[in-house]
């Protein structure tokens, strides 16, 4: 599948914009500034799904439960995907002040072929 896409996103979505031994470039002081977006609207231009063009969203939101100053850090997070394909996860997880998440989440994705579409599974990711 080839998209075409324009994407905003905060400046702490996936940890894109890390710095050594910080996860999120910025603490946020509020309930407000622990929360991280992505939205990414396109146009699928090729697909062996369908036949012609189409268009796909991908949007996705996580809040950080306490201030990201603490040593552990839980959190919740929410993404999908809609267009030609559909994926829908929902996650809870924490991430530590050494760069780890752990992060436990439950997706049901179109993608996954056989009879029931859906997935429970943990994940560790340590970002450096």
């Amino acid at each position: 599948m080839n998209v075409v896409q324009v994407s905003a996103r905060t400046t702490g979505w996936e940890c894109a914009d890390r710095l050594p031994g910080q996860l999120s470039p910025q603490p946020g002081e509020r309930w407000l500034d622990r929360i991280e977006a992505s939205l990414a609207p396109g146009l699928v231009t090729s697909s062996s799904f369908s036949s012609g063009k189409s268009w796909d969203l991908q949007a996705g939101a996580r809040f950080d439960i306490l201030p990201r100053t603490r040593k552990l850090v839980p959190f919740v997070r929410l993404f999908g995907e809609w267009g030609d394909v559909g994926r829908r996860e929902a996650s809870a997880g924490i991430s530590t002040s050494q760069s780890l998440v752990l992060e436990l989440k439950y997706r049901r994705d179109e993608m996954i072929l056989g009879g029931d579409r859906r997935d429970v599974f943990l994940t560790g990711s340590l970002f450096f």
